[in-house]
């Protein structure tokens, strides 16, 4: 991969990460994504398995932090779930 396409992967990553930390992770990303002026190609280009591979992406680069446990308690059981800080 040369500069221009890293250049531009950072700038989907950078652009992903101010949705995510509003709205989380989704399946709903890249069509944000192109509301921010992204190209549906260079997003299916640079994560040909959609938002998973840009999770995957943003947790090569140490965009996220190692996860945080919140215990969450419903009337009778209780179980965890998993919270990824976004730096």
């Amino acid at each position: 991969m040369n500069k221009t396409e890293n250049k531009k992967k950072e700038d989907i990553l950078k652009k992903a990460k101010k949705i995510v930390s509003i709205e989380g992770w989704s399946s709903e990303i890249f069509s944000k994504l192109q509301k921010q002026n992204i190209e549906k190609n260079d997003l299916f280009y640079f994560f040909p398995d959609g938002y998973k591979d840009l999770l995957e992406y943003a947790l090569q680069k140490n965009f996220i932090k190692k996860p945080l446990t919140i215990f969450c308690y419903p009337q009778i059981t209780k179980y965890q779930k998993r919270v990824y800080i976004i730096q």
